[in-house]
């Protein structure tokens, strides 16, 4: 498939009528359209999405595609119609695709009125146009499958690692003619499906009990669709299991290859983990400094002033007088009888009266001696007791330490994320790998179980197949029928052997054509290796083990570009199979490169390189480039230019396209 022309009208910024003719000499097959950002590259690319698959990527407002000022200049109750039409050759036929929709002004506002069917157009060897008008969305879908369209029309600064999107296996197996194949095994099919070639021819066989034969094909039928299912699931299993072992390997290969990165990690988790118990050592600790604190705040603001006080009180002279044993009851009692225990009567208000009720006094309320003594014990107590004050103590310097400790573990912290600052996270790698294998060991069990699920059909299939051949009559139209269906197996295995030589082969032939135009492109010690999802994934050799190392933007750019040339080179190439005795024609067709700003962000080295790799790749190259960018490539790519144009910006919402001669 070669891109022959591209024509808009109304599409986004392009007012009116647009028309690019595009170049697919093979001496000049680059067709160059210079434009800065805000131009319209991107909206010339994005025309081949919508017309081919009726997508867009556009950053603002995707669903409307009508142009803005002639949207502005509608009245209301007036429709405007907005179209892309391209027109291809495909196996030395041209077509022509059209894609329309009809926009209407109601109420000052535009919106989509009608969507037109798709349209597709071939010339005929007269050259006279006629209408394709079987499923045009289906054929378009088989000349170049959606899954695919993001390799041959390559938004640099919009895509994000095509070579690992998922699910294109099939895609790129149709691209590079192996779907044929898988049609005809499947076309071909078994003696057990009634809807396939070998099927009906068994299904003719002559029986002598033709109500029990019908009722052993079916139960044959029955157990074959079983068996088929539980093949599916085997297929599904062991696809997951090979890539999840894959997958397993690509990140023992990142783990293996930075091991030092996983230390520090490991290092740095510890330190996290290690700070948050001694922070929370800290919390606690800190409570039960306040808690002491509390308990102890007379005594420790006292503290100072004991032995003054003690110094003070010890100074103090005072005797004790008292007589030793007396009470107060006892002097009352004297009192009362008015007799002293000397004989000599007390009287009322005498001076021996007197001086005993002064005796009571003293050994009845507070004296001074006993108060001194008192408050010197309990100065010495206060002095001797030390214990709460330690604690308290003990317990601050406790704090402290674990401050320092904390400040020294955040020192060590600060270092190594220093040093990981630009490192991918390990940990996610580990985590990803433990359920890679947790994955690898499910799948490896179920397996198991629908092998076992498996060889029990097999058997059953077996028996009821001795059970209905003995049922088979012997004529001559059966050993005729029988013939057949010997011939349809000996085909049927001759294509499936074709298939699994050219699967490996392509995948090889894929790989090193790849790893060609990347070392082509790229200097340094760095391969793509190509998994059985057609998956690119880049690894770096190191004492002869590879390794993933992981990539920049720039580099992963690089391996699209290689991935992509190696795509489209195998692609219009004859791939002839040679399996058993015969030959088989696998050869596809060739496909063009429609690229938005290739050169974005690569340097002046790789501008020049991938500018001399491509246009010998592809068998045409479309390049929508910035003026700076195109300074680099001009000079390696101005012998392949065949067709060259400019945008011109009039407002940003009007760009008009003009050819340079």
């Amino acid at each position: 498939m070669l891109i022959k022309s591209l024509k808009l009208k109304n599409f986004r910024q392009f007012k009116g009528d647009i028309n690019i003719n595009f170049s697919y000499d093979p001496q000049k097959n680059v067709t160059i359209i210079l434009g800065d950002n805000t131009y319209g590259k991107t909206t010339l690319l994005q025309a081949f999405n919508w017309c081919f698959y009726k997508t867009v990527n556009f950053d603002h407002n995707p669903k409307f595609l009508l142009n803005y000022e002639l949207s502005e200049e509608m009245l209301n109750g007036s429709t405007n119609i907005l179209s892309v039409e391209i027109v291809i050759i495909h196996e030395n036929t041209e077509y022509g695709i059209i894609r329309k929709q009809e926009y209407k002004k109601i109420n000052g506002k535009t919106v989509l009125a009608n969507e037109i069917p798709l349209k597709v157009w071939y010339k005929n060897e007269k050259g006279n146009q006629l209408s394709l008008d079987d499923s045009p969305e289906t054929w378009i879908n088989d000349i170049l499958p959606k899954d695919l369209s993001t390799y041959f029309f390559f938004d640099t600064e919009r895509v994000n690692s095509i070579s690992h999107k998922e699910n294109v296996t099939d895609a790129v197996k149709g691209l590079l003619g192996l779907t044929a194949l898988s049609k005809t095994i499947e076309h071909l099919g078994s003696r057990n499906r009634k809807d396939t070639v070998i099927g009906k021819f068994q299904q003719s066989l002559e029986t002598d009990n033709v109500q029990d034969s019908e009722k052993i094909r079916d139960r044959i039928q029955n157990k074959e669709l079983e068996k088929e299912n539980v093949i599916r699931q085997i297929k599904e299993a062991e696809k997951n299991k090979s890539y999840y072992e894959v997958e397993k390997e690509r990140l023992d290969r990142i783990i293996n290859a930075n091991l030092d990165t996983k230390k520090l990690q490991e290092e740095e988790k510890l330190l996290e983990t290690k700070i948050k118990d001694i922070e929370r050592n800290i919390e606690q600790k800190t409570k039960m400094i306040y808690k002491n604190f509390y308990e102890i705040t007379r005594e420790y603001f006292e503290k100072p002033l004991i032995e003054r006080a003690l110094s003070c009180v010890n100074s103090i002279d005072l005797k004790d007088d008292r007589i030793s044993g007396l009470s107060e009851n006892i002097l009352r009692h004297i009192l009362e009888r008015g007799i002293c225990v000397c004989g000599n009567v007390i009287k009322p208000k005498s001076s021996e009266y007197y001086s005993i009720l002064k005796e009571i006094e003293n050994v009845s309320g507070d004296n001074l001696y006993d108060d001194i003594k008192n408050f010197k014990y309990e100065l010495k107590s206060i002095k001797n007791n030390k214990s709460n004050i330690k604690y308290f103590q003990y317990m601050y310097k406790e704090r402290l330490e674990l401050k320092k400790e904390i400040e020294n573990v955040n020192s060590r912290l600060i270092e190594i994320r220093a040093e990981i600052k630009d490192k991918e996270n390990m940990y996610k790698y580990e985590v990803q790998r433990d359920k890679s294998r947790m994955k690898i060991k499910d799948l490896e069990e179920k397996i198991k179980d629908l092998y076992q699920s498996k060889g029990e059909c097999v058997k059953e299939i077996e028996k009821l197949e001795k059970n209905y051949q003995s049922l088979i009559s012997k004529t001559d139209n059966n050993r005729k029928i029988e013939r057949y269906i010997e011939y349809a197996d000996a085909l049927l295995n001759w294509i499936k052997a074709t298939q699994e030589e050219k699967t490996k082969e392509i995948k090889q032939r894929l790989e090193e054509k790849v790893n060609d135009i990347f070392n082509r492109i790229y200097s340094g010690k760095r391969s793509i290796y190509i998994d059985d999802k057609y998956q690119a994934n880049l690894i770096t050799k190191i004492l002869d083990k590879e390794y993933d190392t992981g990539k920049s933007e720039g580099l992963d750019r690089v391996k699209n570009f290689a991935f992509i040339g190696g795509l489209v080179s195998l692609a219009k190439e004859k791939i002839i199979s040679s399996a058993g005795k015969d030959c088989i024609d696998l050869s596809s067709e060739p496909y063009p490169l429609v690229m938005d700003a290739p050169f974005s962000n690569a340097d002046e080295i790789h501008t020049a390189k991938i500018s001399e790799v491509l246009p010998d790749v592809a068998e045409q190259v479309i390049m929508f480039v910035m003026r700076k960018d195109y300074i680099y490539a001009e000079p390696y790519l101005k012998n392949k230019i065949g067709k060259k144009y400019k945008l011109e910006k009039h407002s940003e919402v009007y760009s008009e396209l003009m050819e340079i001669e």
